[in-house]
């Protein structure tokens, strides 16, 4: 059985104050992600730290990974920006990485074996055609042989 997926993954990270990780997989999910993992943080950003009596206070964040197929990464991280409004200043970041080989989701081999069919669907067309290429190319010897033949028999 195949371990490692070689097909074209990104990985999108979003960083939210603890308490906003299920707006972050709601939106995911209902833009084609099949789930994520939620890591606790804490912030250190400029605007992160706050002090009470002398004492830094560090906000808790969660990290938000969520593994998605490349072609639905634009829209799975638009949708995370809208319900998060991470337009605005001090909600939160997303940003995405692409993946060149993913491990341990046996999930995916399942939703990518349509892909495969439509696949040999397609390698089926291309036989399909260059049959019938050929076949024309045939048809098109044997009319120019027969032609050769009608221009002798003339002369």
């Amino acid at each position: 059985m195949k371990l490692i997926l070689k097909q074209k993954f990104s990985l999108i990270i979003t960083v939210v104050d603890n308490g906003f990780s299920e707006t972050v997989v709601n939106a995911s999910r209902e833009n084609g992600a099949e789930g994520a993992t939620i890591i606790k943080a804490r912030g250190t950003g400029v605007h992160e730290t706050d002090s009470v009596l002398g004492v830094v206070i560090q906000p808790e964040k969660e990290v938000v990974l969520t593994l998605i197929k490349k072609q639905d990464r634009k829209r799975v991280m638009s949708a995370i920006v809208k319900a998060n409004k991470l337009n605005q200043q001090g909600q939160g970041i997303c940003f995405s990485l692409p993946l060149e080989e993913v491990a341990g989701v046996a999930h995916l081999f399942q939703l990518l074996k349509p892909q495969k069919k439509k696949l040999t669907k397609n390698k089926n067309k291309k036989t399909n055609n260059s049959n019938k290429e050929n076949k024309i190319e045939e048809q098109q010897k044997v009319e120019n042989k027969e032609q050769e033949n009608k221009n002798e028999n003339t002369n």
